[in-house]
């Protein structure tokens, strides 16, 4: 399930987004495919160049529990493109038993970031346990303020800093 999201704009640096805001005091903005989830993305992304980015206004998300790669069971979420021709950015997380995997595509520059890169450093927080305190049609808050090492083996790094509040739907077919 495609939803439609509310991405909040601003400049300074990637140091200005408030990775702590309260997701709940948000009371406006595109509702979810349920009506019943306000999806609301208030991310930002700075590459090693300096030129800060925030995620577009009609970026996609999508959020699940089920199967993971690996074998085990946990949350699946993907903001914005990832995985197809684009210039716009892209970011696929995991996360189970207290695990997170972060991989972020710059479809702008074609920049490949992930948490299993060397040079990675920072946190992944949610509002409670996914997938273990939330379930199908119930809101998933993420915080993310962390640096991402490159997968594209140029040495360069991007910070990613904010929130993201979506509701976790059913499993995408396969």
């Amino acid at each position: 399930m495609g939803l439609a999201i509310l991405v909040a704009a601003c400049g300074g640096s990637v140091d200005d987004a408030d990775p702590t805001a309260d997701p709940t005091a948000v009371t406006s903005g595109a509702e979810s495919a349920s009506g019943s989830i306000t999806p609301v993305v208030d991310l930002m992304y700075e590459p090693s160049n300096g030129d800060l980015q925030t995620f577009p206004a009609d970026a996609d998300t999508l959020a699940w529990c089920g199967p993971l790669d690996d074998g085990g069971v946990g949350l699946t979420a993907i903001l914005g493109v990832v995985g197809r021709e684009s210039d716009l950015p892209g970011l696929f997380l995991t996360h189970a038993e207290g695990d997170s995997l972060v991989f972020f595509l710059d479809g702008a520059t074609g920049g490949e970031y992930s948490s299993d890169e060397e040079g990675t450093s920072g946190s992944v927080e949610f509002a409670g346990e996914p997938c273990v305190d939330t379930a199908s049609g119930d809101a998933m808050t993420v915080m993310l303020d962390m640096t991402l090492g490159s997968e594209n083996g140029n040495g360069a790094s991007i910070q990613l800093r904010g929130t993201a509040t979506i509701e976790i739907g059913d499993e995408p077919p396969e």
